[in-house]
């Protein structure tokens, strides 16, 4: 990837991350004052999820432009992000357990925590 093609990417990047950051303000503000809010905590979830398919992207550009340390970087924060994905989404189900699509999230997030742990070579495959 060039290095203008490489700034255009970060700058998009950001940009969904700036994003998600309002969304998460959002919803945990909806979780504080409705706890139970089973939508806004599995919402949440979506959020968490989103970053951790972003920054395991990232981390696929990072290995392929050879930057081995930033892509290892990467991983791990989009594992800890979906990590916490799992967490919302098993919360919301707590409350809701036929909660439509809930169930099909969480297995999403494990799926995708699963490749990322066996992903050692910075390119996940999806």
């Amino acid at each position: 990837m060039q290095q203008g093609q490489h700034a255009e990417v970060q700058r998009q990047a950001n940009l969904v991350l700036e994003a998600l950051a309002a969304a998460e303000v959002q919803h945990r503000q909806a979780v504080a004052a409705f706890p139970r809010s089973y939508r806004s905590l599995a919402n949440l979830g979506t959020v968490y999820l989103l970053r951790g398919e972003l920054f395991a992207s990232l981390a696929g550009t990072a290995a392929a432009a050879g930057d081995a340390q930033a892509a290892s970087g990467l991983r791990q924060t989009a594992a800890d992000h979906v990590a916490a994905a799992e967490d919302w989404y098993k919360r919301a189900l707590a409350i809701h357990p036929q909660l439509p699509g809930g169930q099909r999230d969480l297995e999403q997030a494990r799926s995708f925590l699963r490749a990322l742990a066996a992903d050692d070579s910075g390119a996940l495959k999806k």
